[in-house]
């Protein structure tokens, strides 16, 4: 179910079908992103998912698949509860 929400996201931000957002796609390679970008991206995963993300974490993710991996690791210790 992340997945498909970071996908919206992103092609939210990259003004594209979230379909054309392949969870394997390199956010600055392929996608395009900026840090501006990623930026934008964790404050609306952050609002969506109730959530806080380290900003340790998020210099990590590489590719879509790594955020929707980071957002689901905070979201299992409890569903909204903030990390």
């Amino acid at each position: 179910m992340e997945l498909n929400q970071i996908t919206a996201i992103l092609a939210e931000v990259l003004g594209t079908d979230p379909s054309k957002v392949e969870p394997s796609a390199y956010l600055t390679d392929d996608l395009g992103l900026d840090s501006l970008d990623l930026t934008q991206i964790w404050m609306k995963i952050e609002e969506i998912f109730n959530i806080e993300v380290d900003a340790a974490l998020q210099d990590r993710p590489e590719t879509v698949q790594d955020i929707a991996d980071v957002t689901a690791s905070l979201l299992k210790p409890s569903e909204g509860k903030r990390v």
